[in-house]
Parts: C-alpha cells; sequence; structure tokens
C-alpha cells in the first residue's frame, strides 16, 4: 500500500524557481527536472524506507540526472511523506530544516 505525499509549499516553490532557472539553461530543461522530482517522489510513495535517516527524522532522496536532494519526512503511522523542501546537493541541508518544525 502506497503512502499519501504531502508536497509543502515552501517545496513547490523549490521545484518551480530551480525549473524556471533549468528553462534559462536550456528551453525544456525545466520540465525535465520537474519530471525528475515526480518521479522520485512516485517512487518514494510505494518505497519510503529506501533512503537513511540524514538528520533527525529527516531523509533525502535523490532524483535521476539533477543534483538536487528531496528532503523529507515519514510518518509511518498516518502512512504519509511529507516533502519538505529541494535543494542543490551543494547547498547546506540544515537551513532548509527549519521547515520541518
Amino acid at each position: 500500500m502506497n503512502y499519501e505525499v504531502i508536497v509543502s509549499e515552501s517545496a513547490k516553490v523549490d521545484i518551480r524557481t530551480n525549473a524556471r532557472w533549468y528553462n534559462t539553461q536550456k528551453r525544456g530543461l525545466g520540465k525535465e527536472f520537474t519530471w525528475s522530482i515526480k518521479e522520485c517522489i512516485r517512487i518514494l510513495q510505494s518505497q519510503p524506507r529506501t533512503y537513511q535517516v540524514r538528520y533527525k527524522k529527516i531523509r533525502f532522496a535523490i532524483p535521476d540526472k539533477f543534483p538536487y536532494l528531496i528532503l523529507y519526512d515519514l510518518n509511518n503511522q498516518n502512512r504519509t511523506i511529507r516533502i519538505i523542501g529541494v535543494i542543490h546537493s551543494s547547498q547546506n541541508p540544515e537551513s532548509y530544516l527549519i521547515r520541518s518544525v
């Protein structure tokens, strides 16, 4: 049984902002970025424990092709995955962990 995914507003902004930036680099690349993120999230729905806990209860999923991390937490009791943010792998994830509070 799949988990329900809840994407925070700040994570949605992250995805849109990064997709726009990729489109300035090459037409259509933003769409590929968005698809890559969505595909990774889709896989998480059925395999949420694929990625280990990295900070407190936060896990980092790694999408294909793009150097980004999807920060999420898992609630086994409610069977939900909460997407907290989508950040470049060179960024410090600790600054995004405030979102998880």
